[in-house]
């Protein structure tokens, strides 16, 4: 498993804290660093000791339930992985993106009330973001060949 990346403090450990000093607080705030980070328990004594005693069972569950969390993410992405394997699709979401149907010509005749491809407003595409209406299969050809080029910068900037 992962590291987990910090521990929760919860407000009802206030009333523990407004006991101990700002120097108590800092050696109890660095006891549950190293406790959570490191898995060491800490030696305190006094009221130290009682406050970390009240702390350490919910630094302790927390830990168990993220693991948990964890374990099932993992095994869902496995599952998902291994089923789209046996069907023979890829789970990357970047890879699926390049299959999509896009706005290139093809011999198959479209009606004229067809909608502007949703690259014609990225800036990126340069000044042929559109082929004009009308302007027939030269100028399509040079819009599709701008497109393409574009999508290609920004694969390479991926």
């Amino acid at each position: 498993m992962g590291k987990r990346p910090g521990v929760m403090f919860y407000f009802d450990i206030r009333p523990a804290l407004k006991r101990l000093s700002n120097g108590e607080k800092g050696q109890l705030f660095e006891a549950i660093l190293d406790y959570g980070e490191y898995g060491r328990e800490p030696a305190l004594e006094g009221a130290l000791g009682v406050a970390w005693d009240f702390i350490q069972p919910r630094l302790d569950r927390d830990k168990e339930r993220y693991e948990e969390i964890a374990r099932k993410r993992a095994q869902a992405a496995r599952c998902r992985w291994e089923k789209e394997a046996e069907e023979g699709d890829d789970a990357n979401a970047y890879t699926w993106m390049h299959r999509m149907p896009t706005t290139t010509p093809t011999s198959t005749p479209t009606s004229s009330s067809s909608s502007t491809p949703a690259s014609a407003s990225n800036p990126l595409l340069g000044r042929a973001a559109a082929a004009p209406r009308g302007a027939g299969e030269e100028a399509e050809h040079e819009f599709n060949r701008r497109r393409n080029a574009a999508l290609a910068r920004l694969d390479g900037a991926l």
